[in-house]
């Protein structure tokens, strides 16, 4: 009953806060015009960065410790917790001085140095909020990780709601936003350190030390690095090359994709991965990581098809006609995201052989070429060239991966069953046309979806690309349901549990 527990809370905490994040996306898009949404993207890409500067690989170095030295005693987990904090507060100092150091670069016309100051401040305060959040992961204590969570969370709704109503304006907002994170903080002054950790001088011994800092170096690197190339950067070097409306559809097309590939619940990296994860203590990392991604291509492109075919659709509902441009990166970003979440089991298999420093390597040369390519084409070639340059690099990275993985031993999806879950997704596609031509668009996004999942998983089934274990699945799901998903379900199990 406690794991279920601790799985609810983190869900409420994680979808929780994505869903938000995307709600008060749109309504703040659908407040200010697309070259008004570029520049406020731009802006909070610039918070988000500052952030991630301050807690890149720091956040699951804390977790980690917090939950290793737990049952240690309270004496010294404080002074593991101190030291952490220390190091927190050091980075806080450090990026909060360098981001006003470079405000003259980072800043557009329309907001003021002071503006950009406050911004800086709670951006640090929102970093802090984050670093208790982890102490209580690392405890274990999901309840109070989900109530702050879903406290900050709603009150950052209600007021980018009345904001839109009353206020709607782009330094309204970006004040808003500065609003939010000192909310954030403030309610991590609300929940303080549990009573167990209290202030501590004692010193750490040489030895953990030294594993920290090692960790915690090569976290830093390959964390931070990897959000300059891969978190909406593009959004900023369009903003930068005046090309202002292109970088609000940038931005919506990468939440949209993100939030596809992220938020399908309990498949995508909130269950296969971490399987993945915990088979790394067990040894048996590479029959894992074939089992993974047999469920997790499919399943991106599932989303992959449906999301790309009904991206008009979704852009128009979601955030009106003004902002009809982003469609067309929602479908490219949708591919990039179905090859970056698959470069998640090499990622996985490099981790467990304890060679980070070779992503590491790898992430500083991406950067090289991303930093270099993107300020070589996108100020001649704006969305577009963005949307090439995003692309280039996530290819890069995928194929990097995946050759640096199989060196040490990674045995990936092998390339017949891969192409035939391709075919799969191919021969089921006719039908999204077909009913396209003779349904209104609304009417044809539900049939459309129902139609095209179930040609596609009875192919994958027929085919037999997915292995056996589904069959126990659908054993045990069989008893409630009604007669001819029972059928259905009959004919499923026979095909997979038969012998090749």
């Amino acid at each position: 009953m406690r794991t279920i527990n601790q799985a609810f809370f983190a869900a409420l905490s994680l979808y929780g806060e994505y869903f938000v994040g995307l709600i008060v996306s749109l309504i703040i898009a659908r407040s200010l015009i697309p070259s008004e949404y570029g520049i406020y993207s731009s802006i909070i890409w610039i918070a988000a960065i500052i952030q991630i500067a301050i807690n890149a690989g720091g956040l699951i170095i804390v977790t980690k410790y917090v939950a290793e030295f737990c049952d240690a005693g309270s004496d010294k987990l404080s002074t593991v917790v101190s030291y952490l904090k220390n190091i927190h507060y050091l980075r806080m100092a450090v990026t909060g001085l360098l981001a006003i150091a470079t405000a003259s670069f980072a800043l557009n016309t329309e907001i003021s140095l002071t503006l950009f100051a406050v911004l800086v401040v709670t951006a640090l305060l929102k970093a802090h909020y984050m670093f208790q959040i982890a102490v209580y992961k690392g405890l274990r204590d999901f309840k109070v990780v989900a109530a702050t969570s879903l406290f900050a969370n709603i009150t950052n709704l209600v007021l980018v709601s009345i904001c839109a109503i009353f206020f709607a304006s782009l330094k309204s907002f970006i004040i808003l936003y500065c609003i939010a994170c000192a909310v954030y903080w403030i309610s991590s002054l609300k929940i303080g350190l549990p009573e167990n950790i209290r202030a501590s001088k004692a010193n750490l011994d040489s030895k953990t030390k030294k594993r920290m800092l090692t960790q915690l170096a090569s976290s830093v690197v390959i964390v931070f690095i990897g959000a300059l190339i891969y978190r909406q950067s593009q959004v900023f070097v369009l903003e930068k090359s005046s090309f202002l409306e292109e970088a609000g559809f940038f931005n919506i097309g990468y939440l949209l994709s993100l939030a596809a590939i992220t938020l399908v619940p309990g498949v995508y990296k909130e269950v296969l991965l971490p399987k993945i994860t915990r088979a790394v203590t067990k040894g048996n990392v590479e029959s894992e990581v074939i089992q993974a991604e047999t469920y997790l291509l499919p399943l991106c492109l599932l989303v992959a098809v449906l999301g790309a075919f009904y991206a008009d659709v979704v852009v128009g509902l979601l955030y009106g006609k003004a902002y009809m441009g982003a469609s067309i990166v929602l479908q490219w970003m949708l591919c990039f995201q179905v090859l970056l979440t698959l470069s998640e089991g090499p990622n996985l298999t490099i981790v467990s052989k304890d060679k980070q420093h070779q992503i590491m390597i790898l992430n500083l040369c991406f950067l090289l070429i991303g930093g270099a390519i993107s300020w070589l084409i996108v100020p001649s070639y704006g969305m577009n060239g963005a949307l090439g340059v995003f692309g280039i690099l996530t290819a890069i990275k995928f194929i990097s991966y995946r050759v640096t993985a199989q060196k040490i031993g990674y045995k990936g999806l092998d390339k017949k069953t891969s192409l035939k879950i391709c075919l799969c997704a191919a021969l089921a596609y006719p039908s999204l046309l077909g009913l396209d031509l003779i349904l209104p668009k609304l009417v044809s996004v539900p049939i459309g979806a129902f139609l095209f999942t179930l040609i596609f998983v009875t192919l994958l089934i027929k085919l037999r690309c997915l292995d056996a274990s589904l069959s126990y699945l659908l054993k045990d799901i069989r008893g409630k349901a009604p007669q001819p998903i029972k059928r259905y379900i009959d004919w499923s199990v026979r095909c997979l549990e038969k012998p090749a």
